[in-house]
């Protein structure tokens, strides 16, 4: 495949955080099992019904058919659905354990991110031809201490993190362009990644961004499409995105 952005075109890669960098699926499986451990400590691997695995399987399944979006599928904060995947254990679950397991629960998942496969890598890659930066709507403190926990801190530095500031979340075309503007950039020089089409694609798109979709259901590898004056690039996995531009080898 022939690269589509070079280091003459792009000099700022943007990238969306959670379920573009961070695997939310993957990550709140992880802090499902560890918060899960903490409450029962051990048991029988032979009781099926006590199987670890499976109480995680019958809370995502059932949050997710609770709800028709995929985004809120993947509710972390749903005592519905916990109290019925936590049915099959011998123990008592108020309340107010169930609050304080929720609590843990989501305290883990910023503890424990899971990045995409191959991700560290392609923003190593990236890096040394492109500025990478951050635009999220998350708080700066939880942002930055995320990206220090996965080790990115050296590819994405702390001030190239654009978080919700004055009240502006994607997909307000003011929050991108104040990042243009905080890097030195024109809108034609940058690029966003990201997972979500309003905010991330429209958001970008709106101020004049070039973007790339990240879409698993796609029926394409990779497909380009014009949004307004905008490139916009679809592609299935984070992985197959190096290949869409052009690096400098080490």
């Amino acid at each position: 495949m022939k690269p589509i952005f070079s280091p003459q075109n792009k000099k700022v890669i943007f990238f969306d955080l959670n379920n573009t960098l961070v695997d939310r699926t993957q990550t709140m499986h992880y802090a499902f099992l560890n918060t899960l451990k903490e409450y029962t400590g051990r048991w029988s691997a032979e009781d099926n019904e006590w199987d670890p695995e499976a109480i995680w399987q019958r809370y995502y399944s059932t949050c997710s058919k609770k709800t028709t979006s995929k985004k809120h599928a993947s509710s972390s904060s749903n005592p519905v659905c916990l109290r019925h995947a936590l049915a099959p254990l011998p123990f008592q679950f108020n309340d107010a354990v169930i609050k304080a397991f929720l609590y843990e629960f989501k305290n883990n998942q910023q503890e424990h991110a899971v990045l995409f496969p191959h991700t560290k890598n392609t923003l190593e890659a990236l890096a040394h031809s492109y500025q990478l930066a951050l635009i999220s709507n998350g708080s700066r403190e939880r942002i930055t201490a995320k990206i220090q926990r996965l080790g990115l801190e050296r590819l994405i530095p702390e001030a190239h993190i654009f978080h919700s500031e004055n009240g502006y979340r994607k997909p307000h075309p003011q929050l991108f362009e104040n990042a243009l503007k905080k890097m030195e950039i024109k809108s034609k020089q940058a690029l966003m990644v990201g997972d979500n089409w309003k905010t991330d694609i429209l958001g970008s798109t709106s101020s004049g961004i070039d973007a790339i979709w990240i879409s698993p259901n796609h029926n394409k590898k990779m497909t380009i499409r014009k949004l307004g004056n905008q490139r916009v690039v679809i592609i299935r996995k984070f992985s197959y995105m190096l290949p869409l531009f052009s690096v400098t080898s080490t």
